[in-house]
């Protein structure tokens, strides 16, 4: 398991992160607020880069918590659990 301080948001589109970082619905959340803070374009180009990095996808938080509290992934995109 990764330091959570040293995960990086933006470098989970990098290649060494492909195929982690499960998503789920709350994603739209965070999506739609890095639109609002970077802009549409730099939140679509990241949603393509992220897209290409093949990573998983699950119906609710709480699997994505229970997953990560059992050292299954490093980490997850949840807007609350």
């Amino acid at each position: 398991m990764r330091d959570p301080q040293r995960l990086d948001l933006f470098g989970l589109t990098a290649s060494r992160e492909k195929g982690r970082a499960p998503l789920n619905a709350s994603f739209q959340v965070f999506l739609a607020a890095f639109g609002l803070k970077r802009g549409d374009k730099a939140a679509r180009a990241w949603l393509r880069e992220i897209q290409a990095n093949n990573v998983g996808g699950h119906p609710d938080n709480s699997i994505i918590v229970a997953a990560a509290a059992r050292r299954e992934v490093d980490m997850g995109l949840v807007t609350r659990s």
